[in-house]
């Protein structure tokens, strides 16, 4: 039994560039075919544990930052 018939985006109501998801599920194949569900929960999955690492990274260089900066530190703590 082949993947399930997934229909197709309705163009007034959504685009391949609304979303990530969006994008992912109008994705193909080299043969014009849908990407199959598991490889886009994948893809997903990847996105996320990335975006996570990435904003760990940015939080803790923001915090070293503060750390090294007291007139910074100050000047947000006064906002």
């Amino acid at each position: 039994m082949g993947p399930p018939h997934l229909p197709p985006l309705h163009p007034l109501l959504s685009s391949p560039n609304d979303d990530v998801i969006t994008a992912m599920l109008s994705m193909k194949d080299e043969e014009g075919q849908t990407v199959p569900r598991p490889e886009i929960l994948d893809n997903l999955i990847t996105l996320v544990i990335a975006s996570h690492d990435t904003g760990a990274s940015l939080n803790a260089s923001f915090v070293r930052h503060l750390a090294m900066n007291e007139d910074t530190l100050k000047h947000i703590s006064e906002d």
